[in-house]
Parts: C-alpha cells; sequence; structure tokens
C-alpha cells in the first residue's frame, strides 16, 4: 500500500513524566529529520487556520521556548514538509503538547504518495507536558512525508502549546534531539 501505514495509532506514545533523560543535543545515532524543532513560527512549518506564537511559556526542558499555537474555526494545522525518507521504512513522530485545559487535537504522518493519510491520531492534551507520538511504515515508493498537528478536523477552535518536535526512524520516538535550519542525520 502506498503511503504511510498505521502500527499503533489507537493509542499513541505517551511518555510521562517527563526527565532529563528525554533530551539531548548530541549523541551517537540520535537523528531529528524535521528543522525547527522548537520554532513553530519559523517558515518550515506551514499554518492553515492557526496562529503561532514563540517562546511564549516554559517547556518541558525548563527554558521558555515552547510556543503557542492557537487554531481557529475551521480545519486548523501546523505541518512540514516535505521531509526526505526512505521508501518501506518504519518512522516515528513525536511532540511535547500540553494546553491551559483539556483538549483533543490530531497528530499525522502522511507518505507524499497517498491523497489521504493512513497514519493519524486524536490525542488527548492535558495541562501537563506530556510527549505524544504516531509510528507508521512508509510505502514502497514513498520519498518524501509531512507531520503535522492538527489537520482533519482534529485541530478546531483550540490552543495548545507545543515544544519539541521530532520525526526519527524506528517504531518509537528517540531521545528528544533539538534541530535549528539543518535536520540531524
Amino acid at each position: 500500500m502506498a503511503g504511510v501505514t498505521s502500527s499503533s495509532l489507537a493509542s499513541p506514545l505517551l511518555t510521562s513524566p517527563l526527565s532529563s533523560d528525554a533530551f539531548s543535543s548530541t549523541g551517537s545515532g540520535l537523528t531529528n529529520l524535521l528543522t525547527w524543532s522548537e520554532d513553530f513560527s519559523n517558515g518550515a512549518w506551514v499554518t492553515n487556520l492557526v496562529t503561532v506564537t514563540a517562546d511564549t511559556t516554559v517547556a518541558p526542558d525548563s527554558t521558555t521556548t515552547a510556543d503557542t499555537l492557537a487554531a481557529g474555526v475551521g480545519d486548523g494545522y501546523v505541518r512540514q514538509s516535505p521531509i526526505t525518507i526512505a521508501a518501506s521504512t518504519q518512522y516515528t513522530f513525536s511532540v511535547y503538547l500540553k494546553a491551559a485545559g483539556a483538549v483533543t487535537c490530531g497528530l499525522y504522518l502522511h507518505g507524499n504518495q497517498s491523497s489521504t493519510p493512513e497514519s493519524q491520531s486524536p490525542v488527548a492534551v492535558t495541562t501537563s507536558w506530556q510527549r505524544f507520538s504516531i509510528t507508521g511504515t512508509t510505502g514502497a515508493a514513498e520519498s518524501t512525508v509531512l507531520v503535522a498537528i492538527g489537520g482533519y478536523n482534529n485541530f478546531n477552535n483550540v490552543t495548545v502549546f507545543a515544544w519539541g518536535a521530532q520525526l526519527n526512524m524506528g517504531a518509537a520516538a528517540t531521545p528528544y534531539v533539538k534541530t535549528t535550519s539543518s535536520p540531524i542525520t
């Protein structure tokens, strides 16, 4: 099947409580295929019906680098694409989220050869930082993917705080690695 297929979307990974071991700026084998992983206001992140305000709250690593994502009425999203990947390979998209009150928003991982994302899931965001992830396997013809918070009516008239987006190869989220203008491969 072309596209990204789900391997565990019914219950996205949630890692909590947070520990300093979850964050790394270096390390052998650690990767993050996304750019600007802590700056959703950067042009690498495309928005639709979402206002992004940078550096508005304290992030899980105790720095004031988490962004506010305020979705209006409609099908809002914040996404990054295209991200070059290998075909027929498992990838995990993860991001830290919290909100002022309990809300639901969606995450998705979408291959370039499919018209709809096969790998999507709503997540229940609370007032505590939590790391959510979704995992999928790229199709044999895939060369790029996109990742998103929201979309497909899973981010409508809500506000969340976001930090630490990551895309890594494998069946689970690896320790978070910050990126700026270049991915860490």
